[in-house]
């Protein structure tokens, strides 16, 4: 999977290549590790797919991916 589940170094700069997330992701770990203590593993993940919804901006509501 590319490293994709290194988040924290994909949400601070999604402009890094998949393939160089896995060692941003450790600089990361090495200079600020307080912010890096939560790891998404592969069931965290799925989880998070099967429940997660959209944010209407226009009407500030939570959405399924049907739009509900």
């Amino acid at each position: 999977m590319h490293g994709i589940m290194e988040h924290n170094a994909h949400h601070l700069n999604p402009r890094v290549p998949m393939f160089a997330l896995r060692e941003a992701q450790k600089l990361l770990q090495e200079r600020f590790p307080e912010l890096c203590d939560y790891r998404l593993d592969r069931r965290t993940y799925m989880d998070g797919v099967r429940r997660c919804k959209l944010y209407d901006y226009a009407n500030h509501a939570w959405l399924d991916f049907d739009g509900r």
